[in-house]
């Protein structure tokens, strides 16, 4: 194996033609190094200049590249299993098809890299600079990117299990059909991003903050939604059911959410209870064995909903619409349905012992009779 050191202040020869050089000797070099398919494994190259260099199909397995100059550097098909490219400029840097298992990336500028078809499982790029990066279809099992600035940047199709993104901020960025499933979003900002038949399964996401984004056809199933904060959000046709497979459904205790729409989604069996939403839209949506309990879901609007068994205890309908509702057997104990409308709800068996039904509207056939409310 070649060993190769940095000598500040002077080049040095790797092998023929092949020269890298030191920041303070290469800034003004006329050719860039141009180094395909060489051997550089373990090699010390923290600080080194290399803009415009070409190691495709190198092996850097281990090797220190820490602080590096590697703007638009060519890594594609190269092996950086282990390598150490923590505050490297990786600026327009390319590694596409590159083994980077268990790299090191933390405070990185990865300003518009291309990680396509890349394998970074277990790699570190905490706090990096992540804006206009491009992860398609890329390998990403248990990453951690915790922190990371991920301004419009790009997955998709690619494979997350486990990776933490925990306090990142996603902004204006584009995530289609990834899978998340049992990583972290922890306190994670995102917005104005869009989310498309992506896997957060068994997620913990709690307190994560989310304005101006969609989420459509997305499993939350079993993800972990407690405190989280949505506003101004489309999450039409997602689920946040998965009691049977996952045993235990997604949990928004805690939450606050407002003016977003959960349309067409699954929420059987979740957990909303104690949450605060305001003119929220749960049209069309399953919500069989919902958990509402202690919820104010004031202007909310259940129309045409599954709502059979679901729990409502406590909770603050006013002003709420259930037009064509189900509510079999649906419990609505102490809710307060000031002014809700039931027009064409189905209110078969359900509970309503001290609801409070000032102004609610029904159709005469649906009237509840001498059921305790008021």
């Amino acid at each position: 194996m070649l060993a190769v050191g940095l000598v500040i202040g002077q080049p040095f020869t790797v092998v023929g033609a092949c020269t890298i050089q030191s920041e303070f000797t290469a800034v003004w070099r006329d050719e860039p190094t141009n180094c395909p398919e060489i051997d550089l494994a373990d090699a010390n190259l923290a600080g080194a200049f290399l803009r415009d260099s070409n190691f495709s199909g190198a092996d850097l397995s281990g090797a220190n590249l820490s602080g590096a100059d590697l703007r638009f550097a060519d890594f594609v098909d190269a092996t950086l299993d282990g390598a150490d490219l923590s505050e490297a400029n990786l600026y327009g840097a390319t590694f596409r098809e590159a083994r980077l298992i268990a790299a090191r990336f933390d405070d990185a500028n990865m300003t518009g890299t291309n990680l396509q078809n890349a394998d970074l499982s277990d790699a570190s790029l905490r706090s990096v600079d992540a804006s206009w990066i491009e992860l398609d279809n890329s390998v990403a099992a248990n990453i951690d990117m915790q922190g990371a600035e991920l301004s419009r940047a790009r997955f998709y199709r690619t494979r997350l299990p486990g990776a933490d993104l925990s306090n990142v901020e996603l902004t204006n960025s584009t995530m289609i059909r990834v899978d998340m499933s049992g990583g972290a979003l922890r306190d994670a900002m995102i917005i104005n991003t869009d989310v498309y038949a992506s896997n957060f399964s068994q997620a913990q996401l709690s307190g994560m903050r989310v304005y101006g984004s969609e989420f459509r056809r997305t499993n939350f199933s079993g993800a972990v939604l407690t405190d989280v904060t949505v506003s101004g959000t489309l999450l039409m046709g997602s689920d946040f059911s998965g009691y049977e497979e996952y045993g235990a459904s997604a949990d928004f205790r805690g939450a606050t959410i407002r003016a977003s729409v959960f349309d067409d989604g699954d929420f059987s069996h979740a957990n909303v209870a104690d949450t605060q939403t305001f003119a929220v839209g749960f049209r069309r949506a399953n919500l069989q064995h919902a958990d509402f309990s202690g919820a104010e879901l004031i202007r909310a609007s259940f129309t045409d909903a599954d709502l059979r068994s679901a729990q409502f205890a406590d909770a603050d309908l006013s002003g709420s619409n259930l037009d064509g509702a189900l509510l079999h057997n649906a419990d609505l104990t102490d809710a307060n349905l000031t002014g809700a409308e039931l027009i064409g709800a189905d209110l078969t068996g359900a509970v309503l012992e001290g609801a409070n039904l000032t102004d609610a509207l029904f159709s005469e056939r649906m009237r509840p009779q001498g059921d305790g409310s008021r």
